[in-house]
């Protein structure tokens, strides 16, 4: 067998087993693996629902018409913890991740409404695997979102606003993997030798965003729609053979010199279609202090072709069947007093919530609940807010993984009376 020959042959095989790890990372979704929302620690709380809560200090990314509405500056940051028990056939598997979260900073400019910035990854893997036959497999990636934002309300109808923003998507994803050569492969001869292996997906694109918020004494709506769009993805990819050459001696190996043996690459491009997505949100007021939230989201990935796994040298380019993903959230919130003069206990905010989902990958449902606080510090505005939630995501069919799963997330708020307030707010 030549060195081409083998190295051809380890090259597909590498690109086979790197592919479906990573395509069934957490959440089981392909691409760069487990997909994250655009929401801060106040959203974290009531699993996913409250987007049409609207206060001084919460923003939204998903519906930016809502941050119309709000009197003052904002800045917030956002992080989370998590980790996941993935369970198949009686094998049990424990991931973790760290993950820098929404980053939010919005400002009012009078009359012209609202601006904001934010950033927020998008999708997230990280996953560090070793063997006791010396194989290990590295897969890191994310997928960023920078959005840009507008909002105004609707002159004469000032319960209404309109929101607009752009979405540029941008990141990549890596995957290393390297094992020894099979002792029984006959050459080369009196060696150790080991297979390095990697690729490089890199991704970029973007896309409008449009929204509107109605703001009523009991009750609030939102509704957002993000259409589809093309991710410009480039892949780099290589595969070489490191060979130790031994001369052997009285009573050991001695080795003499290193010689690699390189390289065989390739550099491929291709456009995935993303699908549109589409949300709504409600929020009825039940008391002074207390809200009911009811959120819905929709990501058509049925009207698309799935998921581009690109080429091997021994497979052709295929596409991961995905399809229409539903997310529904029930949340509940205790706003706290406001006033500066009551307790601690009094001024905080207490939330929790329930989240039901269908996700893109056939056969594939969550189930998740959380809790979350919100604490005042000092008087002028500043809140920290925690978030745990937990949950399972399951396989209907058995064919993928189960997954256990428990986060934490925290949230920094600050206020400030920059920029230039439109009258009567």
């Amino acid at each position: 067998m030549t060195n081409a020959v083998r190295l051809l042959r380890l090259l597909a095989l590498a690109a086979l087993l790197g592919a479906p790890l990573f395509a069934a990372s957490l959440a089981g979704t392909p691409g760069p693996g487990q997909p994250l929302e655009p929401w801060d620690a106040v959203r974290r709380g009531m699993a996913g629902a409250g987007e049409a809560l609207v206060d001084r200090t919460t923003q939204s990314v998903a519906a930016p018409a809502r941050n119309a509405f709000n009197a003052s500056t904002a800045f917030q940051l956002n992080v989370s913890y998590e980790e996941a028990a993935l369970e198949r056939a009686g094998d049990r598997q424990a991931v973790d991740a760290f993950t820098f979260g929404a980053l939010e900073f919005s400002v009012p400019i009078g009359f012209l409404g609202h601006i904001g910035v934010a950033y927020w990854p998008s999708a997230s893997v990280d996953i560090d695997l070793g063997g006791e036959d010396g194989r290990e497999l590295s897969v890191k990636g994310t997928l960023q979102e920078l959005t840009a934002m507008w909002s105004v309300r609707v002159p004469f109808v000032e319960r209404l606003a309109l929101g607009f923003a752009w979405r540029q998507t941008m990141g990549a994803e890596t995957t290393d993997m390297s094992w020894p050569l099979d002792p029984d492969d006959p050459e080369p001869v009196n060696a150790t030798a080991e297979i390095d292996y990697s690729h490089k997906v890199r991704s970029s694109g973007g896309r409008p965003s449009f929204s509107f918020f109605w703001m009523g004494r009991r009750m609030n709506l939102a509704a957002w729609w993000n259409p589809s769009y093309t991710l410009e993805r480039k892949l780099d990819r290589a595969a070489s053979i490191d060979e130790n050459v031994g001369t052997f001696g009285y009573s050991a190996p001695f080795y003499a010199s290193d010689r690699p043996r390189d390289v065989e690459s390739e550099r491929e491009e291709w456009k995935q279609e993303m699908p549109w997505n589409a949300g709504a949100a409600l929020s009825l007021r039940l008391t002074r202090t207390q809200s009911l939230h009811l959120d819905f989201f929709q990501e058509d990935w049925g009207a698309e072709k799935g998921w581009l796994v690109p080429a091997t040298p021994y497979a052709a380019s295929r596409r991961v069947a995905l399809e229409t993903s539903r997310r529904f959230s029930l949340g509940w919130t205790y706003e706290g007093s406001g006033r500066a003069y009551d307790s601690f206990w009094k001024r905080s905010r207490y939330r929790t919530g329930v989240r039901w989902a269908d996700l893109a990958e056939p056969g594939m449902g969550e189930l998740a609940g959380a809790v979350g606080c919100g604490f005042a510090l000092g008087r002028r505005g500043a809140l920290v807010d925690l978030a745990v939630e937990a949950g399972r995501r399951y396989s209907e069919d058995g064919l993928d993984p189960d997954e256990t799963f428990v986060g934490i997330h925290f949230g920094m708020t600050g206020i400030g009376q920059w920029g230039q307030r439109a009258r009567g707010r």
